[in-house]
């Protein structure tokens, strides 16, 4: 009987064990379960299809080493030949994320200089400006108070300015700022993310506890990576408190956690999660789908140790469209001009980004007509001309891209030519004065100018004028033309010519030439030829003698007007006595000494092609005084080594030696010049200076 009741007992035993061990086995097995997920299919460039998929192992690590001849790829349950795919594993950077960055602002956080504060938002700063376009950051700081600091937005400006502005003092509600952070996130299409940074441990939540807080991670497949530093979390040994729950909330929505015995590692911490959220398995393959609109399914079977475990998503064949419609490739642009894009694809559009020369210009969350079309104004104004590349880039909210380019042309709204005389040009007859001008817009209004007195207004493209008879005399004129267009862009061009001394040589030769003849008369005639001489000699000599004009009291002796023929000067333009154009001077330098004004006393140099004389300081070389003077009242031009004055302003007329002039004058040493209430008086450069 002992025998057979220890043989029962033996049996029993084995029976137990064996029970225990496939229990523990089945225990096991479902421990160690395998779970995979297709994070996102791209279709930009169908038929190639793109797939990123995580395999992740009962801690939701990720699994390595997992090779083509361990997958099978189904395409509406048909099977994909193994040849006839990829697949390999590689860290990805355009995986789209959504994050929400939990930053505790308790008092603690303040300490220190720099304090544990200053380097968490240093470090997530520098996160965020690494993260993609596509990335979606939100951020809430908690204290005494929650707050969410800033939204979801693919805008990281607003993030980094968000970061700066975080504030608090208090006790650590950790699991009800977990809560806000996950309820942030369940909206978003993308990979969601928690990145929690914290130096102490949940003191104060109330409204929700970590397993609420754990079940709606789950529920919305929220990863929580928390990172803890600091004594509260970490002894100087390295034993870590319990009482934080970093390691559970990470391992119970996969994530993993971080401890480090202060905040100068955070840097290291967030590099970590970075590399983390991107590896990812790459699947390639050719689809056979017609490119339509219909919803597809995608599976991927994954066999591991004698088990499969899968994973099923859907997508659509229809890429992302984009279409810049204007301008166009290669346009002459020279205005604001609208730049309009329609896009559209089988998921919902995130950000539609506008690159210029590039450099982002504008960036598009929303479309701003209907409800494909993003549109914004190019203002032209300061563009360099030349050639400028336009780039637009589409993102939706699975990862789907597209991007073209082209390249217009900028120029100036208005092109002015003065077509004839040339600049420079040296006149002996009257030209006729030819212009075109070239508005993208449209002429509103034109002028034609000789020496800012306006000669005609004209609104043709092509547009020709006849050199006035008046304005023939010997000097320098400017020739300027002024447009304004329909959207009011104005321009200026002007040239400088010159009535030269072939006109003067003419006159003189005509007037030898009289003289000449005369004498061969008087000689020709004989006797009374040498009487008729005794009598017109004088009288001819007479004529010619040039009249001196009196000096100004006080001043030095007034400079010697030229001869003009009466004919070429109208008796309304002749300044009371005083020629428009006198003697040319000699080639001693001038400068003009102020007698009464600002500056008594003082030399101004006319060293400069233009010097500028008027009442205002900042616009002119030198300055006036007096209201009677106006703001640009005069300007001294140098031609070779004549000095020509040109008065600006006929209401405040210019007086050389007490004579107004309104057109401009050749100067003289001792010509004593008058404006508002200075003189200067033109004397030759000293010697030496």
């Amino acid at each position: 009987m002992k025998h057979i009741r220890k043989t029962k007992l033996f049996v029993f035993l084995v029976l137990a064990i064996l029970v225990f061990t496939m229990v523990s086995s089945a225990v096991q097995a479902q421990d160690q379960s395998i779970s995979i997920v297709i994070e996102r299919i791209i279709t930009t460039n169908f038929p190639e299809v793109e797939a990123f998929i995580s395999v992740y192992d009962q801690n939701t690590l990720q699994i390595s080493g997992i090779t083509p001849g361990d997958v099978v790829l189904l395409e509406d349950d048909v099977v994909i030949p193994a040849g006839e795919f990829s697949f390999f594993r590689e860290t990805n950077l355009d995986t789209p994320l959504a994050i929400a960055l939990l930053i505790d602002t308790t008092g603690s956080m303040f300490e220190g200089d720099p304090s544990p504060l200053d380097n968490s938002i240093a470090s997530a700063k520098l996160f965020v400006e690494n993260l993609l376009p596509h990335d979606e950051v939100g951020v809430i700081s908690f204290s005494d108070e929650i707050k969410v600091q800033q939204t979801l937005t693919t805008e990281k400006s607003l993030v980094l300015e968000a970061l700066d502005n975080l504030e608090g003092d208090g006790n650590t509600p950790l699991y009800s700022a977990l809560f806000q952070g996950v309820e942030m996130l369940r909206e978003s299409e993308k990979k969601k993310v928690v990145i929690l940074i914290t130096d102490g441990y949940d003191s104060t939540s109330r409204e929700h506890s970590l397993e609420d807080t754990l079940a709606l991670a789950n529920e919305y497949l929220v990863t929580v990576y928390p990172i803890g530093f600091g004594p509260a979390l970490i002894s100087s040994s390295g034993a870590i408190a319990i009482a934080s729950n970093l390691d559970e909330i990470a391992a119970r929505t996969g994530g993993f956690e971080q401890y480090f015995q202060d905040s100068t590692s955070l840097p290291q911490a967030f590099n970590e999660i970075n590399q983390f959220l991107r590896r990812v398995y790459h699947l390639t393959y050719t689809s056979s789908l017609p490119a339509e609109a219909t919803e597809h399914a995608l599976q991927v079977q994954i066999s591991l140790a004698g088990e499969t475990y899968s994973d099923t998503a859907t997508f659509v064949p229809n890429p992302v469209k984009l279409q810049v419609l204007e301008p166009q490739p290669g346009s002459v642009l020279s205005i604001e001009t609208p730049i309009t894009i329609d896009t559209s694809a089988p998921s919902k559009i995130t950000q539609v980004q506008i690159w210029i020369d590039g450099e982002m210009w504008q960036s598009f969350t929303a479309p701003t007509q209907d409800e494909t079309i993003y549109e914004a104004n190019w203002d032209l104004a300061g563009i360099t001309p030349g050639e400028h590349e336009i780039t637009v880039r589409v993102f939706d909210t699975i990862g789907n891209t597209n991007e073209t380019n082209l390249t217009v042309s900028v120029r100036e709204p208005i092109i002015i030519e003065i077509l004839n005389p040339e600049d420079s040009a040296v006149l002996v007859t009257r030209p006729m004065i030819e212009v075109r001008v070239d508005a993208v817009a449209g002429i509103g209004s034109a002028s034609l100018l000789l020496n800012d007195n306006t000669l005609a207004t004209f609104t043709e493209e092509n547009f020709s004028f006849e050199w006035p008879p008046q304005a023939k005399d010997y000097g320098l004129y400017r020739i300027t033309v002024e447009v304004v267009d329909n959207l009011g862009h104005s321009a200026t061009q002007e040239i400088n010519v010159r009535i030269g001394d072939t006109l003067i040589q003419d006159t003189i030769s005509d007037e030898e030439s009289s003289l000449g003849n005369l004498f061969l008369i008087i000689f020709g005639g004989g006797g009374i030829a040498v009487a008729l001489l005794l009598i017109v000699l004088p009288l001819v000599l007479k004529k010619k003698k040039p009249k001196s004009k009196p000096a100004l009291s006080g001043s030095p002796k007034a400079s010697q007007q030229s001869p003009q023929a009466e004919s070429d000067i109208p008796p309304s333009q002749e300044p009371h006595g005083v020629t428009p154009y006198q003697q040319a001077p000699s080639d001693a330098a001038l400068v003009l000494q102020e007698v009464a004004g600002l500056k008594p006393g003082s030399i101004w140099p006319l060293e400069k092609a233009e010097i500028s004389i008027g009442r205002s300081k900042t616009d002119n070389d030198i300055q006036l005084q007096g209201a009677t003077a106006s703001r640009r009242m005069a300007v001294i031009r140098i031609s070779g080594n004549a000095y020509l004055l040109h008065p600006l302003h006929p209401e405040n007329p210019v007086l050389i030696n007490n004579q107004p002039i309104s057109q401009q004058v050749l100067l003289n040493a001792g010509d004593e010049i008058s404006m508002g209430e200075s003189t200067f008086l033109v004397i030759a450069k000293p010697a030496g200076s």
